[in-house]
């Protein structure tokens, strides 16, 4: 059975598939088309066939499996990528931002690092020691130094508190931000 894409246009919403030729385009990709595609459609009532694909500005990929022979494309035309981690209860790994960050860098994105719970650093959860606690400031600390080289943001944050909760506010609203 056909793929099955919802297109947004006009105010409506049209179910479409991929025009012949789009279906038999080989490609490295696993997908051909994802969320923030710009494409030209062909309509009838509520249904459509899509002919073309925009050029993207962006792209954010994956690796389909461990293989990694096939990428997924996951979105297209983005922005900027708001990278959320906790900084405790789950851990913070820092390696694991690392490769959001060169993921969305090379998708030519703007990446922005969102480091959460900073509130339980004063106020730990019962399981976490003393020491673990230091070494999570430490690791923030290091890990806002090295990124302020990079002119990446990284955001401390707490909904608890309210900490850096109007910064992430300011960057979401400002809207179009360009990658150099």
């Amino acid at each position: 059975s056909p793929e099955m894409i919802s297109v947004s246009a006009e105010g409506k919403t049209y179910t479409c598939t991929l025009k012949g030729a789009l279906k038999k385009e080989k490609t490295k990709q696993k997908n051909l088309i994802a969320v923030g595609d710009f494409v030209h459609f062909e309509k009838t009532d509520n249904q459509g066939s899509i002919d073309f694909i925009e050029k993207r500005s962006s792209m954010l990929l994956r690796a389909e499996n461990l293989s990694r022979r096939k990428t997924q494309l996951i979105a297209a035309n983005i922005d900027q990528v708001f990278i959320v981690m906790s900084l405790v209860s789950p851990k913070f790994k820092p390696l694991l931002v690392d490769r959001y960050v060169l993921s969305a860098s090379k998708g030519n994105m703007k990446p922005i690092v969102i480091i959460n719970k900073t509130d339980l650093l004063d106020n730990p959860p019962e399981n976490i020691v003393e020491d673990e606690v230091n070494a999570d400031k430490i690791s923030l600390e290091e890990f806002i130094q090295a990124y302020q080289h990079l002119d990446i943001p990284v955001i401390p944050m707490s909904v608890s508190t309210s900490e850096g909760v109007e910064d992430v506010k300011k960057l979401i609203c400002a809207g179009y931000i360009k990658f150099n």
